[in-house]
């Protein structure tokens, strides 16, 4: 469960993709048929491309902005509420 505890999101994503390792193992010892198991560990993975592109979409998005890109949540979740207060202004 370390996939809950950090604030850096390249962190985050490492310690998760390292979490799916053993349930591709519980997945295969609670099945009959490993086919099906890797079929269930295989279908994951493209979701996780998906977030591992959001994640370095937020590193650039952040370094358009502030002109530093950092992984940092709390630093990406301030400048976010920064940023909302900013357009909520300008309105």
């Amino acid at each position: 469960m370390a996939f809950f505890v950090p604030l850096d999101l390249l962190v985050f994503y490492l310690f998760f993709e390292a979490s799916l390792v053993p349930m591709f193992f519980l997945w295969h010892l609670g099945r009959r048929t490993p086919a099906l198991s890797a079929v269930k560990f295989f279908i994951t993975r493209p979701w996780l491309v998906v977030d591992v592109v959001g994640i370095i979409a937020l590193y650039f998005i952040q370094q358009r902005a502030t002109g530093i890109g950092t992984f940092d949540y709390v630093v990406l979740s301030a400048n976010a509420e920064n940023r909302r207060d900013d357009d909520f202004a300008a309105h």
